[in-house]
């Protein structure tokens, strides 16, 4: 049909209206339900689309590849396929491979986000339809679960000739513990962008390993260059052997992956001997720190070290850590002697981020898969764990999401947390603390929702949100988040600054407590480090575990011997009793420790009864004994886990930790064989520096300032009467310093002793020096200022340094302050950024009042 012309416009604007109308409704939308509109815009995945590449390379590429195609597939539900007929792998390992492709992906995946250019980095994208993957994708990340990991082993299984003639090289040291290194010289040194290690590390590596087990090491040496090898004395130890040469890549690997541990130099043949074996095994991984010249133009921001090697292997140089010049006025003694260097030990303090997490009620149903797929993460730790019921759901919604309401206002929050309130039981709830002591910081989103996250747990947060979210109707499908609907089950604090005020919030343990130890062994939190102790051999079958549940046979409360404990059950293979135990603990709050059935797996792994007591690396840096405490009454306190695995192996006579026992027994772990208590290690290791006008507490604190002002540019500011300064601090308090590199400086504190680090942001970090008691002294480092709810600039980290004066105390001590301008602008910026939380702040405005600053006006 046809209008006159005149008509024409009056049947146009019904049209009009209806598009306007319909925009302003998609906008209101869009700021309610922003995920929404972004699931919106993204296209959905197809679980029929397949995921295809060419496998290029030698051995350690092309296993890469392998794994990084098996992971990503699995990670996006699409079907994991090769276009090579005949490759390395499948003349080495019994597969089963993927098969070949029916069709190749018309779109490259570095196009969606897995960039091939940055070979050695994890960069996951989601595929939008048949793709392939190009490049290399070395890193472990990509194949992280366990269910990858579980099918990469299986498919990489050597096949039986190379296992026969591996086996034969590795028989006469049956009874030794086996260290393989392997030594790849070749194209690389050629290419340049990877460093070979020089005889200093190689040499540390091996140290380390005979100072551990003595005369049972031996050095198995796999290498494509044997006439090198030949010619270093550092190979003709009579514990070294050389692998002869001749029998291929793959019987190398094999012989390498047989290996009790395992030291890489550089490349990716000696990664993958170590994934295959030690890694797996329980076994140690010592690889090379500098392997990566990151300035070579084929390096160059290319590689992320903490993407390519995993988190429990362990790092040495062959040179020191970079140390910065001094500044001016450096807080020092006239005379000054470096404290003792322990690079020989690898056991170093963790920069790593806390979290809390909130299991929604309708996330309770999947609560231990859901803990297995936290700990499919590499070395998470989870400290706390507990199903609680909160009197009312709305506060703790509001404490969830205060941060995020200042940032974005209530109404998106609202609308995000609505269906909460609906769901049955909503009131109950499981809390868990947990610790990452390798955070990747990223940042997320624009404008004010822009934020610095933990990669590694907002990762973690969707994994298990796309796994257990519910799907809303019997037709639902997935959206570009890959999730059926955003009814989270979970919520995680991934910024790792909001734990300790949710924690807190509930009434349960915070992050300080949870790290509080012994200085000598571990103890758990809910055990006060005992002043009184001693070592005891003590026979295993006189001594009982207590229940902490009832169920079936067992009885909250009662003790049992350990060979009719559910403990012991669990080792000798009847897994079904402890389950019900642990099911039933933690069902009434009795067990908050990490006991699930998978944890008992793990520890089954790596516990090793011929070697009880072991010496374990705690996350502050500081080797402990891990040993079974027990108390008058001959009941375990802890290590009640351990205790069973012992009695299943046979070993019933041990030494223990009786707690209680007046006149404890020097005890210490060989790393630092002189160490007592943290505050005693670090005076009687230094000191020629100590001031005699000071006490320990301070000579403690002044040891910890002059190592990192040796290593990196300070300026302590907040000090209250500088003149007075280092002899009016007091037990728990906390000292402010404004550094050039929190980097640098955190590997200097490291470097001296024993720290319990707590990595609040990119630019701010707690140092924390514990004794029996708690924190004794904190250094609260910073390398920038950022006060987001105040109004007013904070004054730029080269200002400051810039215009610091020295200072002179009567103790001889010389250090940086910031001018009174800075430390008037400081102080008046803490105050308000905190004042509705921290009453105590109020002081910085009387000091401010008492030193004449002017007056600042206007917050946020």
């Amino acid at each position: 049909l046809r209008f006159p012309f005149m008509l024409r416009p009056l049947c146009v604007l019904p049209i009009l209206m209806a598009l306007v109308c319909g925009t302003i409704m998609f906008h209101m939308f869009q700021q309610m339900f922003p995920d929404n509109v972004s699931a919106m815009k993204r296209p959905m995945v197809s679980e029929t689309a397949t995921l295809s590449r060419t496998l290029v390379g030698r051995m350690g590429n092309q296993l890469f590849q392998m794994a990084s195609l098996i992971g990503i597939a699995e990670s996006n539900g699409v079907i994991p396929c090769v276009t090579n007929k005949q490759f390395l792998l499948n003349t080495t390992f019994e597969g089963p491979f993927p098969k070949t492709c029916p069709r190749s992906g018309n779109v490259s995946v570095g196009e969606v986000g897995v960039q091939q250019n940055r070979f050695a980095a994890y960069n996951l994208s989601i595929p939008k339809t048949d793709a392939r993957l190009p490049g290399y994708q070395q890193s472990w990340k990509f194949f992280s679960t366990r269910k990858v990991e579980d099918t990469l082993r299986k498919m990489f299984t050597f096949r039986t000739e190379i296992q026969n003639i591996s086996a034969s090289v590795l028989a006469p040291f049956a009874d030794s513990i086996k260290v393989g290194v392997h030594l790849h010289r070749g194209d690389h040194l050629e290419l340049g962008y990877l460093r070979f290690p020089k005889g200093a590390y190689f040499k540390k590596a091996m140290n380390y390993f005979r100072n551990k087990y003595g005369q049972r090491v031996r050095f198995l040496v796999a290498s494509d260059d044997n006439a090198w090898i030949s010619g270093q004395a550092i190979f003709q130890a009579k514990d070294v052997h050389t692998v002869p040469a001749g029998n291929g890549a793959g019987v190398d690997l094999a012989i390498l992956a047989g290996c009790n541990h395992m030291i890489v130099s550089l490349g990716t043949f000696g990664w993958w001997a170590a994934w295959l074996g030690a890694h797996t095994t329980g076994g140690e991984v010592v690889y090379y720190g500098d392997e990566f010249d990151t300035n070579h133009l084929i390096a160059s921001g290319a590689v992320e070290k903490a993407d390519y090697f995993p988190p429990e292997w362990i790092p040495m140089w062959d040179t020191p850590i970079p140390r910065q010049s001094n500044g001016p006025g450096s807080i020092a003694r006239s005379t000054s002697n470096s404290p003792p260097n322990f690079d020989a030990f690898p056991c170093s303090a963790s920069n790593g981020w806390w979290h809390a997490i909130i299991l929604w009620a309708h996330g309770l149903p999947h609560y231990e898969s859901i803990i297995e797929e936290i700990h499919s993460i590499t070395n998470l730790w989870v400290g706390y764990q507990r199903i609680k019921t909160v009197q009312a759901l709305e506060p703790l919604i509001n404490k969830v999401y205060e941060d995020d309401v200042k940032r974005v206002g209530g109404t998106h929050i609202a609308a995000k947390t609505a269906y909460l309130k609906n769901l049955s039981n909503s009131n109950t709830i499981g809390i868990l603390a947990l610790f990452d002591p390798t955070p990747k910081s990223k940042e997320y989103g624009e404008g004010k929702w822009k934020i610095t996250a933990n990669q590694r747990m907002v990762d973690l947060k969707w994994a298990i949100r796309r796994r257990f979210n519910p799907r809303l109707s019997p037709n639902g499908v997935r959206d570009g988040y890959g999730v059926y609907s955003h009814h989270h089950v979970i919520h995680i604090t991934d910024t790792g600054e909001d734990a300790d005020g949710i924690l807190q919030f509930l009434r349960v343990p915070d992050t300080s407590a949870l790290m509080r130890t012994h200085s000598v062994f571990f103890t758990p939190w809910h055990i006060p480090a005992p002043s009184m102790y001693s070592v005891q051999e003590v026979d295993l079958s006189d001594v009982h575990i207590v229940c902490a549940a009832s169920v079936g046979n067992f009885t909250a409360g009662k003790q049992v011997a350990i060979t009719n404990s559910p403990h012991y059950a669990f080792a000798t293979g009847n897994v079904s009793v402890y389950a019900a135990y642990y099911e039933a603990g933690r069902l009434a709050g009795a067990l908050t420790d990490d006991h699930t059935v998978g944890a008992f797996h793990r520890l089954r792994k790596v516990f090793r009864p011929s070697e009880y007591p072991s010496c374990v690396c705690g996350f502050d840096g500081l080797q402990r004994l891990s040993m079974i405490l027990i108390n008058a009454k001959k009941r375990i306190v802890d290590g009640a886990h351990r205790a069973a695995l012992l009695v299943a192996a046979n070993i019933t006579k041990v030494p223990v930790i009786q707690i209680g026992e007046p006149g404890g027994t020097p005890i210490s772990c060989n790393a630092r064989p002189d160490q007592t208590t943290t505050l005693d290690f670090f005076v009687q290791n230094a000191t020629r520096r100590m001031v005699p006008a000071l006490s320990k507490l301070q000579n403690t604190l002044v040891l910890w300032l002059q190592h990192i002002q040796e290593h990196t540019d300070m300026v302590l500011f907040k000090v209250d009467y500088p003149q007075r300064f280092p002899l009016d601090v007091k037990y728990g308090q906390d000292v402010d310093v404004l550094v050039r590199s929190l980097d640098i400086a955190l590997a200097a504190v490291a470097e001296i002793g024993s720290p319990v680090v707590h990595r609040l942001s990119p630019h701010q970090a707690h140092v924390d020096h514990y004794d029996n008691h708690g924190i004794a002294v904190r250094i609260d480092l910073y390398e920038q200022f950022f006060f987001p709810n105040v109004a007013w600039e904070a004054p730029s980290k080269n200002a400051v340094f810039q215009s610091a004066i020295t200072v002179t105390s009567p103790a001889g001590l010389t250090w940086l302050r910031p001018t009174i301008l800075h430390e008037c602008r400081l102080r008046w910026l803490e105050y308000h950024q905190y004042k509705g939380t921290r009453p105590s702040k109020k002081r910085h405005l009387e000091w401010n009042r008492q030193h004449g600053c002017p007056q600042f006006y206007s917050s946020k």
